[in-house]
Order: C-alpha cells, then sequence, then structure tokens
C-alpha cells in the first residue's frame, strides 16, 4: 500500500518540520559558549494515538522537543562581615 502513512508524509510533513525546529534549537545550545561543551542534549518525538470505539478511526497527536544543556554557572570570591553594624559582603575583584 503506498498511502501508508510515513514520517515524511505525516501531517503533509510537519514531523519533519518539527524535528528540524528541534534540531536548530539543539544547535544553537551547542554553539552557546555559555553551556557545557559535552553534556549531551536530547531531540523527542512523541505520538499520542486516539481511536474511536469501533477502533477503525482515530487521530494522532505529534509533539517535539529538546532536553539541552543548561547555562554554565558563574562563580565570584566575595569578602563577608560587618560594616556599620550590617551583614555586608564585598566582592574581591
Amino acid at each position: 500500500m503506498d498511502d501508508c502513512v510515513t514520517l515524511s508524509t505525516l501531517s503533509g510533513g510537519a514531523v519533519e518540520e518539527l524535528f528540524s525546529e528541534q534540531l536548530q534549537a539543539v544547535l544553537r545550545n551547542i554553539a552557546d559558549p555559555n553551556t557545557d561543551a559535552k553534556a549531551p542534549r536530547e531531540i523527542f518525538l512523541k505520538f499520542l494515538f486516539k481511536a474511536d470505539e469501533n477502533r477503525e478511526v482515530g487521530g494522532i497527536s505529534i509533539k517535539a522537543g529538546a532536553k539541552l544543556a543548561g547555562l554554565k554557572p558563574v562563580q565570584t570570591v566575595v569578602f563577608m562581615g560587618r560594616r556599620d553594624g550590617r551583614l555586608v559582603a564585598v566582592e574581591h575583584n
């Protein structure tokens, strides 16, 4: 049957577009110097199938997403103490 559903034909090619959008997000995240270069990134496609009572007709909901690397922490050194009776922190340069 040539009319069977495939990833490239499903919803007029929308699944490939969803994947492409998430791939761009992953590539931007990898290129961002503020993220951990070695952290794994993940793209997922989720298909939710719902059939009618007769199990002859159904719908498919397709969702795409990505798990990206978080931003690297920024660190600094501070001196802590009291000034005029108040607790304060002063950043060391």
